[in-house]
């Protein structure tokens, strides 16, 4: 059996929090959870927490060496096929009545190295094209989901290389639950967790107030601006879907965010962390953008850039922006200091965009109107740190100050 970095409690309240919290469902309706096999002792609790409220749970076990199978072995012309019935899972946490938990934490970082980047890039585009209802549906506001971390033996050695392998797991750990704001110094319950999304709350509510018309981020390498549109709506993790249902779709999370109008940023970005997609790293980014298309694109390695352009020409919307996110120096994530190689966390440190998927629930009304992107991709980049400033336009014109020196100045 498997043994855990959280102890027996705390894998307790973290489930407890999971589906208690983040999730709005009703006795019956269903959780769909998927995890690795490490991840087995928080599925297990996950599972414990569901059906003590009633709920069903189906769960699927996601493992990276079926996957590093397909890709050696598979036929070409079945290589990343979709079953029917995955496909119809997959749509269930859109139909109103049903939740998906993604636990995400590499068990085997290294299971994809030596595989051919085309078959990669095939595999993840035939997915992708099987996948295309969801995201439409995500696109809608149909989503219920939640993503949380779960901290694996191989994710902790390279977050704390530093440390012996079971010191460097559990400090993963309490740093895990620490970022979620149910660690050991945030008392009982759920309060502090709650307290935060206020505060996010408030933040939003606030940038929603200034009517802003265009974000500017300056800093080295980076002199980027990014229109929004008239209805643009400001957000954050805890969303009310078009069934009425409230998600906390991130846990940790920093943020707030909306979708710019795709057919206007302008400019230049340097990436200030690498991106982890899919098992691979992509480092040393830096992007131009003209007429709200991405037009040049830099990396480490020549390999690099183009398994990454690749993956991002499955279709038109993905050398675009759909969304833009300001965080500031508060997050208890950024102010670590430590690379954590997750999206999940290491989007949470400093600002970010994403190339792809725009969100409907981030125009006034909900809708998805003109200037809102269209994809079938959705890839996070951090471009934020200390050192760039990031200002704001209103409607009248007027320039704000939204991140400066690091922290936010609205008030």
């Amino acid at each position: 059996m498997l043994t855990s970095p959280f102890t027996p409690d705390e894998l307790a309240r973290y489930a407890e929090v999971a589906i208690g919290h983040c999730l709005d469902l009703r006795p019956g309706e269903l959780v769909v959870l998927n995890h690795e096999p490490e991840h087995r002792p928080l599925a297990v609790a996950l599972a414990q927490a569901a059906f003590r409220r009633g709920l069903r749970v189906d769960a699927q076990v996601q493992d990276p060496l079926l996957v590093r199978a397909e890709l050696d072995l598979a036929d070409e012309e079945v290589l990343g096929a979709v079953a029917p019935w995955r496909l119809a899972r997959s749509l269930a946490r859109t139909e109103g009545d049903a939740a998906a938990v993604l636990v995400d934490g590499e068990g085997d970082p290294h299971a994809l190295d030596g595989c051919d980047p085309g078959r990669i890039t095939l595999r993840a585009r035939r997915y992708g094209a099987a996948q295309a209802e969801l995201y439409q549906r995500i696109g809608a506001n149909r989503d219920a989901s939640l993503i949380l971390a779960y901290p694996t033996a191989a994710w902790a050695r390279r977050v704390y290389p530093e440390l012996p392998a079971d010191e460097a797991q559990r400090a993963l750990a309490v740093d895990v639950l620490d970022f979620a704001r149910i660690g050991a110094g945030d008392g009982p319950g759920d309060g502090a967790l709650r307290r935060h999304l206020a505060m996010l709350e408030e933040r939003a509510a606030v940038a929603n107030g200034l009517a802003l018309r265009e974000l500017r981020f300056h800093g080295p390498g980076t002199d980027l601006r990014v229109r929004l549109t008239e209805d643009a709506a400001w957000g954050h993790a805890r969303e009310t879907n078009a069934f009425g249902r409230t998600t906390v779709a991130n846990l940790p999370t920093e943020e707030i965010y909306t979708s710019p109008a795709a057919s206007a940023t302008e400019g230049t970005m340097r990436c200030t962390m690498p991106l982890i997609q899919d098992r691979r790293p992509y480092e040393e980014l830096r992007a131009e953008f003209r007429g709200g298309r991405l037009v040049r694109l830099d990396a480490r390695t020549d390999e690099q850039r183009d398994e990454l352009l690749a993956r991002l020409d499955v279709d038109e919307g993905g050398r675009r922006l759909g969304e833009v996110a300001l965080v500031d120096s508060a997050s208890r994530i950024g102010r670590r200091g430590r690379m954590y190689w997750n999206v999940l966390l290491d989007e949470n440190q400093a600002c970010h965009v994403a190339l792809g998927l725009g969100l409907g629930w981030c125009r006034r009304d909900g809708d998805r109107t003109e200037d809102l992107n269209v994809s079938r991709v959705h890839i996070d980049v951090v471009i934020g740190s200390p050192d760039v400033e990031v200002t704001g336009t209103t409607a009248s014109g007027a320039t704000v100050p939204l991140i400066t020196d690091g922290t936010w100045r609205p008030s």
